[in-house]
């Protein structure tokens, strides 16, 4: 059998593998990056509907207040020491350029391949020794480093960063082999749950999105309520394929459903995020009064700018309720606050984000090592670490790589930057509106 050495072993070879094998070159440590599959970055490729949205825009504050506790508090350390601003100049000394849409960025090509290369060429160039088709299957710790069987190899490493990804995805790699690995030595893994997912739903004004037909509400606004309160919303877009729900909006609800691990919950769907209720009453009002001859509101739905398949399928749930003249604000409230019956949450191979993971309470915040077990490191979603879409789980994987390499290298931390607002660079804007996890996308996954 095969014994390798190496001061530094790190496994998987996603976002947050390829950013820690990029950092340790960088400073000059002798690694080995090790990945199960038969080339890295194979999530990363389907990041954005293929366009990776690599991070943010924000302050290492204000990043850390759209994770949410506790996720954010614990990523902020992370955060200070790579905010977005120094993410997109190291990018772009990589010969990578970036743009902004919507606070998001994206490379400028607006292709996942381009941002996979950036990190393989420089790996290459830099003659970093990569292992693929290397599955780690069992984690040892020795009196003096550790031990990793990989079946034909064994390779003895002073140091080790997890960095193999949640449990989503399983068919690039992500299966949650590195949790099993850090349970072996004796940490906690929380529960595994699908975090930016879709739903499946019986509500009928979804019916008529058939045959394979995709329906995109590009804009609206969901809001999710639990013990009759409105705890979270958010706002993107929704993808309607027969009864299955997906998109942003939907997404980042379900989220927090997981997060919280809600039991009961309502969703509600505000149609026209950007109209008042009484704007939106009045211009359903002059609509109906330009198209008297309208036998249901389907034709006056659709006036109003929604597609016309959605409309009729909201026609066919509502009947007559609403087809009289003077109805108007009643009909503005219900498409302002719309209700999206859940059947059942979709499984946790077709979500973005792995919800769980080891426990953060077992991983020194400001170094990414273990309480528990030294010379043991962490990096990305291995970890119980997830964050809302719009890039913040890629750059909550690069951050938490970076700072991983920087302490096990012995290196300070850098100082708390000032406070304050950072000012967004000028948006672009994107040739492909929002982008909607689509889907051509998730049937080509999951053939």
């Amino acid at each position: 059998m095969t014994t390798l050495q190496t001061s530094l072993v790190i496994v998987g070879g996603g976002a947050a593998g390829l950013m820690a094998a990029c950092a340790a070159t960088e400073a000059g440590l002798d690694c080995l990056l090790v990945e199960r599959r038969h080339r890295p970055g194979l999530k990363l490729l389907l990041c954005g509907n293929g366009r990776c949205n690599v991070s943010h825009w924000g302050t290492a504050e204000e990043l850390a207040s759209a994770y949410g506790s506790p996720v954010g508090d614990f990523l902020l350390p992370a955060l200070r020491q790579f905010p977005p601003a120094r993410l997109k100049s190291w990018f772009e000394d990589l010969g990578l350029p970036l743009k902004v849409l919507r606070h998001r960025f994206y490379p400028r090509s607006e292709k996942s391949d381009d941002v996979l290369h950036a990190f393989t060429d420089y790996l290459r160039d830099k003659e970093t020794p990569t292992l693929y088709n290397c599955q780690v299957k069992g984690l040892k710790r020795l009196d003096s480093g550790f031990l990793l069987d990989c079946g034909k190899l064994t390779i003895r490493a002073e140091k080790v960063l997890l960095a193999t990804g949640g449990a989503s995805y399983p068919k690039t790699g992500s299966t949650g082999e590195g949790h099993s690995l850090a349970v072996s030595l004796g940490h906690a893994c929380k529960p595994l749950q699908a975090g930016l997912v879709g739903v499946e739903s019986p509500s009928v004004w979804l019916s008529t999105a058939q045959n394979g037909l995709e329906c995109n509400l590009p804009e609206v606004r969901m809001s999710l309520e639990s013990g009759g309160r409105e705890i979270y919303t958010s706002e993107g877009n929704l993808l309607i394929d027969s009864n299955i729900v997906r998109g942003s909006a939907i997404f980042d609800c379900m989220r927090i459903v997981a997060r919280r691990q809600l039991a009961k919950y309502s969703l509600y769907v505000d149609l026209f995020p950007n109209a008042l209720p009484r704007d939106l009453a009045a211009m359903l009002q002059k609509i109906r009064r330009s198209i008297p001859q309208a036998r249901d509101i389907a034709p006056i739905l659709n006036a109003a700018g929604l597609e016309l398949r959605v409309a009729d399928g909201l026609a066919k749930q509502l009947g007559n309720d609403y087809n009289r003249d003077g109805d108007e604000e009643r009909l503005a409230d219900l498409l302002k606050h719309l209700p999206l019956e859940v059947s059942s949450v979709r499984p946790l191979k077709e979500a973005i984000v792995t919800v769980g993971g080891i426990a953060l309470e077992e991983i020194n915040p400001a170094t990414m090592e273990s309480r528990l077990v030294p010379g043991l490191f962490f990096a990305g979603e291995v970890m119980d670490v997830d964050g809302p879409t719009g890039g913040y789980n890629l750059h909550a994987a690069f951050a938490t790589a970076r700072l991983a390499v920087k302490s096990l290298n012995g290196q300070p931390a850098c100082p708390e930057p000032r406070k304050g607002t950072a000012q967004p660079p000028r948006q672009g804007r994107s040739k492909s509106g929002k982008s909607a996890w689509g889907k051509d996308l998730w049937k080509g996954y999951l053939r």
